[in-house]
């Protein structure tokens, strides 16, 4: 894998990773959070306001490598919201593996989560429901991002 545009489920997943840059791991997740809003549009609540950079920043927290890989397959195995499938859940742990694997043993982890919370979370997106793994290295940044609505 170069790059995470297979975990691309539209309207849950989305992902994105390329070239580390001066624009801050936040801004890649801000940005792709309003793509991801665009795909659920017609089902947030128009009363939902929407989650600053600031609340982005606010919201990562550091986690090391092994919980960044684990949450990143609960992200990409099946949907946060409905009880079914995406990638499934040995193919979302390969493809977790995969992911990880694009940077260096050094690369930094955030999440939306503490390391150790799976039902908790700092939103990222005006969905109900969001969860983003987000790396980064000297060379590359990684980002996914699963949001919904029920």
């Amino acid at each position: 894998m170069n790059d995470v545009a297979e975990l691309n489920h539209p309207p849950e997943v989305f992902a994105v990773s390329g070239e580390h840059t001066s624009t801050t791991l936040a801004e890649h997740v801000h940005a792709l959070a309003a793509v991801g809003e665009q795909a659920w549009a017609e089902h947030i609540d128009p009363r939902s306001r929407a989650v600053s950079l600031a609340e982005v920043e606010e919201g990562l927290r550091p986690v090391p490598r092994e919980v960044a890989e684990r949450k990143l397959a609960r992200l990409t195995a099946g949907s946060l919201v409905y009880s079914y499938d995406l990638l499934g859940d040995e193919r979302a742990r390969q493809v977790a593996r995969e992911v990880v694997s694009l940077l260096a043993d050094d690369a930094e982890w955030w999440a939306n989560q503490d390391p150790g919370e799976e039902d908790s979370w700092w939103p990222v997106t005006r969905c109900t429901f969001d969860g983003v793994v987000a790396g980064r290295d000297r060379e590359r940044f990684v980002v996914v991002l699963q949001l919904g609505e029920d």
